[in-house]
C-alpha cells in the first residue's frame, strides 16, 4: 500500500475517534436540554427509566461488542455476520423484556404528570433493544474496518437524536415522548451498520439461517462473551440496584432527578477523558515510563477538570434551569467523585496490563459492597436526598482506589 493511503487511513481513524467523542458530547447536551425542558420532577421520572435501561444495556451491549469484535479480529475466516446480528437482536430483546419487567414491578416514584404506562413500557423495550444494538454494532464496524462509513452513521445518529428528541419534548413535554424518541434515533446507527455489511459484502460465511440458536450458542461460547459480562457485574448492575433503592427511599422524585442530572458531571469527568485512553496509550507506548506518564496525565486532568467545573459554576449552572441554581454542593460531590473515578479507571487499566486483575477484582468487590450496603443503610435510617447517595458513592470510590493503591501501587511505581 502506498504511504499516502496509509496516511489517509490513519487520519480516518483519528477522525472516527473524534466523532465518537463528539457523539458522546451530543448525548450530554441532549440530557442537559431535557433536564431544562422537563423540570427536575419530570426529569427524575425520565432519568430513572433512562439510567436503568442504559445501565442494563451497557453490560450486555459492551460485552457483545468486545467479544464479537475480538472474535472477528482473531478469526476473520470464521466471521458469520448473520449469526452475530442474530445474537445482538436476542441480547437486545432480553434487555428490553427485562427492563419492562423491572419497571412493572418497581415503577418510578409518583410525579404530578399522569404517565401513559403502556406507551412508556413500549418505549422502554425499544430503548433497551436499540442501546444493545448500537453498542454491539459499534464494535463490529471498527473490527470490520469500515469506520469511514460508520463515522457518517454516528454523526447522523448524534445530530438527529439531539434535534428530534429535544423538539418532541419541547412541543409535548412528555416523558414517554423522550424515551420513545431516544429509542427510535438510537436505532439509526445499528440499521446503518446492517446496510453497510450487506452492501459491501464484508463476510465470507453468510449462512442460511438468521436465527440459528445452535450457531448463536457456539458463537457466544467461543467469543468469551459470558466471561466479559461476568467481569462487568460489579459496576453498572450495582449502581442500578442502588438507584432503585434510592428511588424507593428518596424524599421525592425530584431528588432522583437531582442525583441523575449531577451524576452526568461525574460521567463527564470520568468517561470523556478515559474515552481517549487508547489514543493516550498508543502515544505513550514508546516511552519506558508509559504507565507513570499515563497516570500522571490522568491525575492532572482529575484535578483540573473538577476544579474548573466547581469554580465556573456561577456562569453556567443556572442555564440548566432555576431548579438547579442552588445545587452547588451536589456539583461539588459529583465533580469530586468524577476526579476519583478517573484516577480509578486509569489505575485499573494499568493493573490489568501488568496481570494484576485479581487486585482489580478485589477492589471492585470492596467498591460494590460499600456502595450497596451504604445505600441500604442510608435508606433504612431515614428518607434519602441526592447528597446522601453521592456521599455513599464517593466513599465507595475512595475505598476502591485505596485498595488498588495498597495492593498494586508497587507495580505502578516500578
Amino acid at each position: 500500500m502506498f504511504p499516502i493511503f496509509q496516511d489517509v487511513n490513519f487520519v480516518i481513524r483519528e477522525i472516527s475517534a473524534l466523532i465518537v467523542l463528539l457523539n458522546k458530547l451530543c448525548m450530554f447536551l441532549l440530557l442537559f436540554s431535557l433536564a431544562r425542558i422537563l423540570g427536575v420532577e419530570l426529569y427524575g421520572v425520565f432519568s430513572y427509566h433512562y439510567a436503568i435501561v442504559t445501565g442494563i444495556a451497557t453490560v450486555v451491549g459492551e460485552c457483545l461488542s468486545i467479544a464479537l469484535s475480538r472474535y472477528i479480529v482473531i478469526n476473520p475466516e470464521k466471521v458469520d455476520i448473520k449469526t452475530s446480528f442474530g445474537l445482538m437482536l436476542w441480547g437486545g430483546g432480553l434487555v428490553g423484556v427485562l427492563s419492562v419487567i423491572i419497571f412493572s414491578v418497581f415503577p418510578a416514584p409518583a410525579a404530578a404528570q399522569q404517565l401513559n404506562v403502556f406507551g412508556l413500557l413500549v418505549g422502554v423495550f425499544l430503548l433497551g433493544v436499540a442501546c444493545v444494538c448500537n453498542l454491539t454494532v459499534t464494535g463490529l464496524m471498527f473490527a470490520l474496518d469500515v469506520s469511514r462509513r460508520w463515522v457518517c452513521a454516528l454523526a447522523v445518529h448524534g445530530i438527529l437524536g439531539l434535534i428530534i428528541v429535544v423538539g418532541v419534548v419541547w412541543i409535548y413535554g412528555r416523558v414517554e415522548g423522550a424515551i420513545f424518541g431516544l429509542a427510535i434515533c438510537t436505532l439509526v446507527a445499528p440499521v446503518s451498520g446492517l446496510l453497510i455489511t450487506r452492501r459491501f459484502k464484508l463476510v465470507s460465511h453468510q449462512g442460511k439461517q438468521f436465527f440459528s440458536l445452535q450457531k448463536m450458542k457456539d458463537l457466544l461460547k467461543s467469543s468469551g462473551a459470558p466471561s466479559i459480562a461476568g467481569s462487568m457485574l460489579l459496576g453498572g448492575p450495582i449502581h442500578i440496584i442502588c438507584l432503585m433503592v434510592f428511588a424507593r427511599a428518596s424524599l421525592n422524585v425530584s431528588e432522583v432527578g437531582y442525583f441523575n442530572l449531577f451524576f452526568l458531571f461525574y460521567i463527564l469527568v470520568t468517561v470523556l477523558p478515559s474515552a481517549l485512553a487508547s489514543y493516550a496509550i498508543v502515544k505513550l507506548a514508546g516511552s519506558a515510563h508509559a504507565s507513570k506518564m499515563y497516570l500522571l496525565v490522568g491525575v492532572v486532568i482529575s484535578v483540573i477538570l473538577p476544579t474548573l467545573l466547581i469554580v465556573s459554576k456561577g456562569y453556567w449552572l443556572c442555564l440548566l434551569g432555576s431548579d438547579y441554581c442552588g445545587k452547588g454542593e451536589l456539583l461539588f460531590y459529583a465533580a469530586l467523585a468524577g476526579g476519583v473515578g478517573l484516577v480509578t479507571t486509569i489505575v485499573t487499566q494499568i493493573l490489568h496490563s501488568v496481570n494484576l486483575s485479581r487486585v482489580v477484582f478485589l477492589a471492585s468487590c470492596v467498591y460494590a459492597s460499600i456502595y450497596l450496603l451504604g445505600t441500604i443503610f442510608m435508606a433504612v435510617r431515614s428518607p434519602m436526598s441526592a447528597i446522601d447517595l453521592f456521599k455513599v458513592f464517593l466513599l465507595a470510590l475512595v475505598s476502591q482506589i485505596l485498595v488498588l493503591a495498597i495492593l498494586g501501587g508497587r507495580k505502578i511505581v516500578r
